[in-house]
This record gives structure tokens, C-alpha cells and sequence, in this order.
């Protein structure tokens, strides 16, 4: 599974920092403005993927989902946040 946002494509990133209240909605606007484009979500950041929407991102999600479920079977690494996006 390519892990990397840039792996195997022409791509750039950027992490928004503001100090908006109302960050998530701000956040969101930044994902659905990105979604044509097929952006690749950080995991360990915010962002508005569901499980569909990773596998699209993610070439050889469903390997990387078997080998996660073998090395961890009873998800101990997995927090609320990745048990969404690999539970």
C-alpha cells in the first residue's frame, strides 16, 4: 500500500494552521474543495474519508487492511480516529 499522501504521483501538500473557532468546518470546506483533485488524507490528521473513499485514494488498501488485522488482531493500535478508517 503506498502510505505516503505523495507516493507514485505528482502531488504537493500543506497542513492549514488558523486559528478559526470553527476549524473542523473550515477543514471540511478544505476537503471538499480538494475532492476532485483525489487528494491522500495524513492519517494522523483530520480529514473527512470514509473507508470508500480511502480505498480509492490508496492503492492496495485492502492488502494493507489484512496485513493491519494480523499484526493486531484485537485493534490495540487502532484509537477512534483509525478505527473508522481501518477497524
Amino acid at each position: 500500500m503506498t502510505r505516503s499522501t505523495r507516493g507514485s504521483r505528482d502531488a504537493g501538500s500543506d497542513g492549514p494552521r488558523c486559528g478559526y473557532p470553527d476549524y473542523r468546518g473550515f477543514l471540511a470546506g478544505v476537503a471538499r474543495t480538494l475532492d476532485p483533485f483525489g487528494p491522500r488524507p495524513h492519517w494522523g490528521k483530520i480529514h473527512y474519508m470514509d473507508r470508500q473513499g480511502l480505498q480509492a485514494a490508496f492503492p492496495g488498501y485492502d492488502r494493507f487492511l489484512g496485513i493491519r488485522k494480523k499484526l493486531d488482531p484485537s485493534g490495540a493500535f487502532l484509537g477512534l480516529h483509525l478505527s473508522t478508517a481501518f477497524g
